[in-house]
Parts: C-alpha cells; structure tokens; sequence
C-alpha cells in the first residue's frame, strides 16, 4: 500500500513543481507523453509512498521510515532551449525558499542540506522520445544517517536505472 507522502519529501516535490515551472514556461510542445518510471526501491524497508505531482510532472518515491531516508524521481518535458544552468539554478532558488541549500559534489551531483535533512541530487536533461529533465533526489535524517548516505550514494552512481 502506497502512502501519502509529507515532510521532507513534499519540499523536493515543490522543488521538482518549481522547476517544472520554469520548464513549461520555455516548452516547445503541449503534450505531455507519459512514461514508465523505473522501480528504484533500493532494498528491503523500503516502501513506495503515493505522491501527487503537478500537471505535466511524472513522479515515484520510495521512503524507509525506519531509517529515516526518502528518495523520489521526477520527470517533466522542457524545451530544447531549456539549458541545465537555469534548470540548476531554478531547483537552488526554490530550495533556499524552503530554507534547503543546494551545493556542488564531484561527479555532477548536488547535496541538499537544512531543515533537518541531508541529500544528495542528480538535475539531468536527457533525450526520451520528448527531451525531458530528471531529477533524481534521495535525502535522509539524523536517525540513520550513514545507512542512508550509503542507499543514497548508491542509487545517485547507478543513474542509468533511472532513465526509462
């Protein structure tokens, strides 16, 4: 049974709104395809949680309450014109608006930390038969931090599961 999803995961489902936004500001084409996201759970504990993304956004999460991680993908068309600075530079505004702050990592990953959360993210402009931005994010609390570091790390480095 999926659940709703609240908290920390609701804050990167208005980072991934915000920047649809922007995306849909600067889209070439109306239609929205839909796609089949990929299974991401990443091991036993981990359950898919319901998530209700904006118009035009395609999304799945997964959390481990025990352990206090979450991880959540979403997809959504942009333009061609639509570069990944302004994509990156949009996700950080909206972030900072929820007093998260979004920081460079080796290896094109960027680490969210505040509001009682750290994670790891992965903002990507890939080709599906419309171009497309994906956001891969996984973050964790203080409960266990080190177990879900290691998922979080994981799953970021293996990002081609994450392309349907």
């Amino acid at each position: 049974m999926k659940r709703v999803v609240g908290g920390g995961l609701a804050l990167l489902a208005s980072a991934a709104l915000a920047t649809a936004v922007f995306a849909q500001a600067n889209s070439d084409s109306k239609e929205t395809k839909s796609l089949v996201l990929p299974d991401l759970t990443p091991g036993e504990g981990w359950h898919e949680q319901e998530i209700r993304p904006a118009k035009g956004i395609q999304a799945r999460a997964w959390s481990d309450p025990a352990a206090g991680c979450q991880l959540a993908l979403f997809y959504l068309p942009v333009s061609d014109s639509v570069g990944p600075e302004p994509m990156r530079s949009s996700l950080q505004a909206t972030m900072a608006k929820a007093n998260l702050t979004v920081t460079d990592e080796p290896g094109d990953v960027l680490r969210i930390t505040g509001a009682g959360i750290t994670g790891l993210a992965s903002l990507r402009l890939i080709e599906l038969p419309t171009r497309s931005a994906s956001l891969l994010a996984c973050y964790w609390n203080e409960r266990e931090p080190a177990r879900c570091q290691s998922i979080c790390q994981g799953v970021l480095q293996d990002q081609t599961k994450a392309t349907p």
